[in-house]
């Protein structure tokens, strides 16, 4: 997808739940992407619950440990 720059997956098998952390180049292409996402979910059977959260990068600490930014 255009303007994601990474994904970083997990996956709690005894829980049997998702989660993804996702990088975008700008908040429009973010929101974009969580609308698509709330699309999928009420059109798939394997995807419920869906819970996102918008967080602010922290450039200093990130570029300390070469996180893609």
């Amino acid at each position: 997808m255009p303007g994601l720059r990474w994904k970083i997956y997990g996956f709690d098998d005894e829980a049997s739940m998702a989660t993804g952390i996702y990088l975008f180049d700008d908040e429009e292409v973010m929101r974009a992407h969580m609308e698509n996402l709330r699309k999928m979910e009420k059109a798939v059977d394997h995807a419920s619950d869906l819970e996102m959260q918008v967080w602010d990068v922290q450039d200093d600490l990130s570029k300390i440990t070469k996180g893609p930014i």
